[in-house]
């Protein structure tokens, strides 16, 4: 029977007697990971053991307190008690960054915060965590971002951009004019 690994970022490496199957973690900080096993996820804590056993059809990370689950074709979140704190209503969700999350409604992507109350509408063709207080969002295939308030603070006109990461973000600009290409840092 092959063995399957789940390393926490704090370096904390369980071994289970399971086939392999996929696991995730929320980078060490949360108590709690996702695993799947034959199509089914469930979530195992530090110790290895099943927290709540496998009911979901997909599962995220627990952030902030809270982790996506997809129940039938919908998704929505728990707490790590498996209590349903957000139903199942969301096309897709994501984990919670700064107070909230991003999830599609129906194609597009908007913001939600802890009580399930859409906080920015969702209006965006794809959209990423906030970090720094700002989110990296993509409409029309040009990137921008986005305040708390969901307030564009940096126009979508990049062609490629990614999250920001300790006060900086790649960004990269092509030329409309001519063949040249403007990278750098903001």
């Amino acid at each position: 029977m092959e063995t399957l690994r789940i390393c926490f970022l704090a370096a904390l490496a369980i071994a289970l007697p399971y086939p392999p199957v996929c696991a995730q973690s929320g980078a060490g900080r949360e108590p709690l990971a996702a695993v799947e096993l034959g199509g089914e996820w469930g979530f195992i804590n530090r110790g290895g053991g099943y927290v709540f056993d496998r009911q979901f059809e997909g599962a995220g990370v627990f952030s902030e307190g809270l982790a996506a689950v997809k129940i039938g074709n919908k998704w929505g979140y728990i707490d790590e008690t498996g209590k349903s704190a957000i139903g199942a209503q969301f096309d897709s969700a994501g984990d919670f960054s700064e107070g909230l999350a991003n999830v599609t409604i129906g194609g597009k992507v908007g913001y939600i915060d802890k009580s399930g109350t859409l906080a920015i509408a969702a209006r965006f063709d794809h959209a990423w965590p906030f970090s720094c207080e700002l989110a990296l969002v993509e409409t029309n295939h040009r990137r921008g971002y986005i305040d708390r308030a969901g307030k564009m603070v940096i126009d979508a006109q990049l062609d490629m951009a990614l999250p920001f990461s300790e006060g900086l973000a790649y960004v990269n600009q092509a030329g409309e004019k001519d063949s040249s290409t403007t990278k750098g840092y903001l």
